[in-house]
């Protein structure tokens, strides 16, 4: 089930809306969780075949691949940190 739909979208784009079962990318039966692996397997600008069931409706579109998010971020130790989040900090960065 597709939660919510970003505004210009692709999926936007496509007429994909939140509510909508995803069935089919790309000709394949999809599931929670098989459709990023699917999705994976295409690159931008890739237009994608796409089912989706809609109240008792089958939809069939093409969805356009844009660019991937992209997320950049940083980790900064805090000076006022607690002891415990010091700690926390460590585990976390160790792995533990």
């Amino acid at each position: 089930m597709i939660e919510g739909i970003r505004s210009n979208s692709p999926a936007e784009n496509a007429g994909i809306q939140s509510g909508d079962e995803l069935v089919e990318l790309a000709g394949r039966r999809v599931g929670r969780n098989t459709w990023l692996t699917t999705l994976a397997r295409y690159k931008s600008g890739d237009s994608v075949p796409i089912t989706v069931k809609r109240n008792r409706q089958t939809i069939k579109t093409q969805l356009v691949l844009g660019q991937p998010d992209r997320v950049e971020f940083k980790i900064e130790e805090r000076p006022a940190a607690t002891a415990e989040q010091k700690k926390l900090r460590a585990a976390w960065l160790s792995g533990s």
